[in-house]
């Protein structure tokens, strides 16, 4: 019987397995591949599905997104959705429907960001991509033009600040003349001459006939001379030292003026013309005055050399008492009468009313300079009172806020003209969404605080505290600009020197006038900014630098302010109280901004929602890792089943997915 070779059915056989292997292992292959791309989409609508359960009351009062939830409740709420959509038990024919095979076998959260992470700028940067489209470029331009001109009244500030530092130098050039006067009029108290006992002296001496009544005389006449001696040695003493402090007070102020030129930042770059030439202007006359303190303006000087002649005098009669200190008797009586009569040669022009200085002290200075004093103490004590009335008495637990539970530092690191534009967004966010001392807010039902934006800038607990804050800042700034218009207003400023004049007048020290002058423009700039800030609460406009007509304290209603009658005079130009709310908030410190605004979100989220909301505790953005397991269909060859992540009879492989607002 012949036998059949099998070789080419064996070869046929190999071909086959061959390809059926190779055929399992490119369908195995692409199968994972869309177990891959179905355990990523998978992973992202996990987490997309998650974080639709954002906090929904805070994103339609405030436009921020945050979920607030713990890393716990996350990944226990990401692997619902996720097992979720494995399921397919619904499905015809489950049991062999699913191709896939998956399963998620574990899940944890790599990182989580928290709206208040570094330093507020995650819930910041929201904030600007909200209000991106909100606020025009023209009006961001418009308020840092007017921050431009506030921030050359921080000049004016620190001349005016420099003028009350170096005031008391001259004070004091004052009231050291003024103790000379005193001293010159304690020795002109002093009714006794020592002409007139020298005169009596020579007499006795030379008419001396060895009686013992002359001799009494005599002796009394010398001890009425030593006492005499000692007195006005010590009167004319106190006015030597009075005058060597006058002459050290003169050189002092002296140098405070040289100090004034060269220690102001005067920079024509950085100013207006007109503010630069006025401030200027007014440094120039401070040192054309001070020089008549160099020149001796009261005469103390004069008197000076005149105590010192007299001083002299009164000294020399030592070398007299040693002279007759035997006691007199006929045989030196001829002897003390020579001797005598050269003293009373001496002191033949001695004269105490030669003594004296320019000064007329008059009663009128303390009651014309309480102005000033009582400006400077309403200024000190706060405006509030003066410009509002029914104030909110509201006032918050600040125990939990996140400004005080967070650690805040400063980490800006932009340009500057980024961040000023950022700065006028954030500003025109809070005016919008928070309410204030105008503007109550619209965004909830009931707010925690009723002056948000104050407590914004200043922090205070209370409604009230947070008022008074803002309110005693604007001062400061209209002060500025006040100062600024009137230092361009001639008519204003010599009504300023009539009245400086009629204060410390009676001096006749010009730098002092000068001073005083200044003084008075200083505190009629802070009562006209306090009449400003009742305008601006009371809903009208001021201008940044007004014209003489838009003053509205005259001379005479500066001398009589008490701040009980101020009457609001708005203009037709100008900013509003909203308008000064931006300008500060665009000069306070960013992560203390950022914070203060969480801090008035969460409160008014535990007010209307949940007492126990806090900002803090919600996410932003989470990075999370997945780890999926996938059961092995079609065989593959072992090297490619290696490729595809198999272990034993399945695949395990992870998945990492980044998500944020």
């Amino acid at each position: 019987m012949k036998k059949e070779k099998g070789s080419l059915t064996i070869y046929m056989t190999l071909v086959l397995l061959l390809v059926s292997a190779l055929i399992c292992t490119i369908v195995e292959s692409g199968r994972m591949s869309a177990v891959h791309t179905r355990a990523r989409s998978y992973t992202y609508m996990g987490l997309d599905s998650v974080f639709s359960e954002f906090a929904l009351p805070m994103f339609s009062a405030y436009g921020i997104m945050g979920l607030w939830m713990s890393s716990d409740e996350i990944n226990e709420k990401f692997t619902g959705y996720v097992n979720g959509n494995l399921d397919r038990s619904d499905l015809p024919y489950s049991a062999n429907a699913d191709l896939y095979g998956m399963s998620l076998t574990n899940s944890e959260l790599v990182s989580v960001r928290m709206l208040t992470d570094d330093n507020g700028l995650i819930f910041a940067e929201q904030v600007y991509e909200y209000m991106k489209y909100y606020l025009a470029e023209s009006a961001a331009e418009e308020l840092l033009s007017e921050m431009e001109i506030f921030g050359q009244s921080d000049v004016v500030s620190e001349f005016t600040d420099k003028i009350q530092e170096y005031s008391e130098v001259f004070t004091d050039v004052e009231n050291a003349v003024s103790e000379i006067k005193e001293k010159i009029g304690k020795v002109k108290e002093i009714t006794e001459n020592p002409k007139e006992l020298l005169e009596s002296l020579y007499k006795t001496a030379s008419e001396y006939t060895g009686t013992s009544e002359m001799f009494t005389e005599f002796s009394d006449t010398l001890n009425e001379l030593k006492s005499l001696k000692s007195e006005l040695e010590e009167g004319l003493n106190e006015i030597k030292e009075k005058t060597e402090e006058y002459y050290q007070m003169a050189n002092e102020a002296k140098t405070a003026i040289e100090e004034l030129k060269n220690g102001l930042s005067l920079d024509p770059e950085e100013l207006s013309g007109e503010i630069y030439e006025s401030i200027k202007e007014q440094i120039e006359e401070l040192s054309e005055k001070s020089a008549d303190t160099e020149t001796d303006f009261y005469g103390a000087a004069e008197n000076g050399e005149t105590a010192e002649e007299m001083l002299e005098q009164v000294e020399s009669l030592e070398s007299l008492f040693a002279d007759i200190e035997g006691g007199l008797s006929l045989k030196n009586s001829g002897t003390y009468a020579q001797t005598i009569a050269q003293y009373r040669e001496i002191f033949a022009d001695f004269d105490l009313e030669e003594l004296g200085v320019d000064l007329n002290i008059s009663e009128v200075q303390e009651e014309d300079t309480g102005i000033l004093d009582s400006i400077s103490a309403m200024v000190d004590n706060g405006v509030l009172a003066y410009v509002k009335e029914d104030i909110s008495k509201k006032s918050v637990d600040m125990s939990e806020f996140p400004s005080v539970t967070e650690e805040i530092s400063d980490s800006e690191d932009e340009s500057l003209a980024s961040a000023a534009v950022k700065k006028v967004t954030f500003s025109q966010y809070v005016i919008t969404h928070f309410g204030n001392a105008k503007e109550s807010s619209e965004a909830v039902d009931e707010s925690a605080l009723e002056y948000e934006a104050e407590y914004i800038l200043c922090g205070k607990d209370s409604d009230v505290e947070n008022l008074k804050g803002v309110t005693d800042r604007i001062v400061l700034l209209r002060s500025g600009c006040n100062f600024i218009s009137i230092l361009k207003d001639a008519e204003k400023k010599a009504e300023a020197e009539v009245l400086a004049t009629a204060m410390v007048g009676f001096t006749g020290l010009p730098v002092l006038i000068k001073i005083f002058q200044i003084f008075i423009l200083t505190a009629w700039s802070v009562a006209e900014a306090i009449t400003d800030v009742k305008t601006l609460l009371s809903g009208g406009k001021v201008p940044t630098i007004k014209e003489s007509t838009e003053w509205n304290l005259s001379i005479e209603g500066f001398k009589n302010f008490s701040g009980s009658e101020i009457t609001e005079n708005s203009s037709e130009r100008g900013l509003e109280y909203e308008d000064y709310l931006r300008v500060l908030l665009v000069m306070q410190n960013t992560e203390t901004q950022y914070f203060r605004t969480m801090d008035m979100i969460q409160a008014n989220m535990c007010l209307n929602e949940n007492e126990n909301f806090r900002i803090s505790e919600c996410v932003e953005s989470v990075e999370l890792s997945a780890d999926f397991k996938a059961g092995q269909i079609f065989t593959a060859i072992p090297f490619v089943k290696n490729i595809l992540g198999s272990s034993g009879s399945s695949y395990e492989f992870s998945i990492t997915q980044s998500f944020s607002y």
